[in-house]
C-alpha cells in the first residue's frame, strides 16, 4: 500500500486496489516495509483495521483512549516473576472449547453474499468474523485447504514442526541467490505457507511479536498515514487476550480479546539467559511494550497449551449463521 503519489503502490491507504472497485487485499503483502521480526501479529493487526475500514465503523475508541492518555512507568523485572507460570497442556481441553470441523463447514452456498473473502489464513479468518458480526450482511469465506482439525497436530502446541511438508503446506521453496543457503541443494530454502483455515497461523512457532514501533512509524513517514504505531496499536489490542499477570495492568496488552497470549514454556536455561541480560545491564522486559530492548521470555498465542490462531479463535468457536465457509477448493 501506498499514498496517492506513489505511482509504484498497488493499493491505496484504505486497502482497496486501485483501479478495481469493491477489491480489497488484507494480508502481509499490504506492508509497504517488511517488519523487523515475526509477521503474525502484524498481519492480525491488519486484518482488524481493515473489517473496520469495510465495515466504515470505529472498534477501537475505548483502546484509543487508554493508550494515548496513560504514560507507563516500566520497571525492571525480577527474573523469577518472568518466568514464573504455570504450563497446562491439557490437551483433551481442545475438544470442549473448539466446534468440529462439520459444524462450521458449509454444504451448499448461496447465489449472493455481500461479501466473499478469498483465503482464510490469519488475515481473512479475522476479517471474515469481524464482518459477520453485522447481522445484517451475509459473508462466504472461501479456502483452498481443509478444515486444520484434520491433523490434531495443528491444536497442539508443540506440534508444528511435524506439520511442514504435510497437506496443511503449499511447499514453497526460495529462489536460488547467490549468496545465501550455500549449503543447500540448489541455494533454496525451504520455505513453509499454510494451506488450512488459519493459513501459516496453524503451522507456525506461534510467537507473539509485533514488532518495534519504528516500523510503522517508518510506514507513515514514507507517506501511509494513519499506519504509525500510535494508530494501529489499538487494533493489536483488540485481538489479544493477555495472560501474562505481569502485563495484566500494562496500557500496552489488553485481556479479553480472541487471540490468548501466554510466556512460552521455559526451559532450564531460560533463568540464565535472563538473568546473564539482567547482569550485562539489560532489563528484563516486555518486548511488545513501552521498552521493547531487553531480554525476555518469549510470548506466544498459546490457550491452556492449545495453539490459539486466528482459526481456532475467530473461526472454529461457532457457527455464525450469515457467514458461508468452504475448504478444499483445490
Amino acid at each position: 500500500m501506498g499514498p496517492d503519489n506513489d505511482n509504484s503502490a498497488v493499493l491505496d491507504l484504505n486497502l482497496r486496489v486501485r483501479g478495481i472497485a469493491n477489491l480489497r487485499v488484507v494480508d502481509a503483502s499490504v506492508f509497504p516495509n517488511i517488519t523487523s521480526g515475526n509477521i503474525n501479529a502484524p498481519t492480525v493487526m491488519v486484518a482488524e483495521k481493515a473489517a473496520d475500514m469495510i465495515r466504515g465503523i470505529d472498534t477501537v475508541g475505548e483502546f484509543k483512549n487508554r493508550v494515548w492518555s496513560v504514560i507507563l512507568n516500566i520497571t525492571k523485572c525480577n527474573v523469577s516473576e518472568a518466568t514464573a507460570g504455570r504450563y497446562s497442556y491439557r490437551f483433551f481441553w481442545r475438544y470442549f472449547y473448539y466446534l468440529e470441523p462439520e459444524s462450521i463447514i458449509s454444504d451448499t452456498v448461496k447465489e449472493e453474499y455481500d461479501y466473499v473473502v478469498v483465503g482464510a489464513g490469519t488475515a481473512g479468518s479475522v476479517v471474515a468474523a469481524r464482518l459477520a458480526e453485522d447481522a445484517g450482511t451475509s459473508i462466504l469465506l472461501l479456502e483452498a485447504g481443509g478444515h486444520f482439525d484434520e491433523s490434531k497436530l495443528t491444536s497442539w502446541g508443540s506440534g508444528w514442526i511435524a506439520l511442514y511438508t504435510y497437506s496443511f503446506d503449499w511447499g514453497y521453496y526460495t529462489e536460488s541467490e547467490k549468496d545465501v543457503f550455500k549449503g543447500l541443494a540448489g541455494k533454496r530454502s525451504y520455505w513453509p505457507r499454510g494451506k488450512a483455515l488459519g493459513g501459516t497461523g496453524v503451522l507456525n512457532g506461534m510467537q507473539y511479536t509485533r514488532e518495534s514501533r519504528f516500523d510503522y512509524d517508518r510506514w507513515a513517514v514514507n507517506g501511509c498515514v494513519g499506519w504509525d504505531y500510535k494508530s494501529v496499536l489499538p487494533y493489536f489490542l483488540k485481538s489479544e487476550d493477555i495472560h501474562i499477570s505481569e502485563l495484566y495492568s500494562s496500557s500496552y496488552h489488553s485481556r479479553g480479546g480472541p487471540i490468548a497470549v501466554t510466556y512460552s514454556p521455559p526451559s532450564g536455561l531460560t533463568p540464565l539467559v535472563l538473568k546473564a541480560g539482567f547482569e550485562l545491564g539489560y532489563n528484563v522486559t516486555d518486548y511488545n511494550g513501552e521498552l521493547q530492548e531487553g531480554f525476555s521470555v518469549v510470548q506466544s498465542t498459546l490457550r491452556n497449551g492449545i495453539r490459539s490462531s486466528t482459526a481456532h479463535e475467530f473461526i472454529a468457536k461457532e457457527k455464525r449463521q450469515n457467514l458461508d465457509i468452504v475448504t478444499a477448493l483445490w
